[in-house]
């Protein structure tokens, strides 16, 4: 008997230490995006990146406690996916594209 409660309580530790793991990789992602598009001005599209990831990862979530997850499988992240693909055009946007129209601003002058 003490075997299996220790198994348990390892198991419960296991279980605490991933979720702690997991909320912090996705707190440092959500700093990274806004980081990422931190203009100086306030402009509303600097808060986009950041709303897309949350809507993204607070759908996962919301799935999560659907009692047919395990029938579903993958499909429950769809949202989340697709938040990701559109995280990842906006970077691409922001950093490469605008490095481009600065390097021609500097050329012209």
């Amino acid at each position: 008997m003490n075997l299996k409660k220790a198994v348990m309580q390892d198991s419960i530790l296991f279980f605490a230490f991933k979720n702690i793991i997991y909320i912090f990789i996705l707190i440092s992602m959500a700093i990274c995006i806004y980081k990422i598009f931190d203009n100086k001005g306030k402009d509303i599209k600097k808060y986009l990146p950041l709303l897309v990831y949350s809507v993204g990862t607070i759908s996962r979530y919301i799935m999560a406690f659907s009692p047919t997850i395990l029938a579903s499988g993958e499909r429950t992240a769809y949202f989340w996916y697709i938040s990701i693909c559109i995280l990842i055009i906006l970077i691409i946007k922001e950093k490469i594209l605008n490095k481009e129209e600065e390097t021609w601003e500097n050329l012209k002058e």
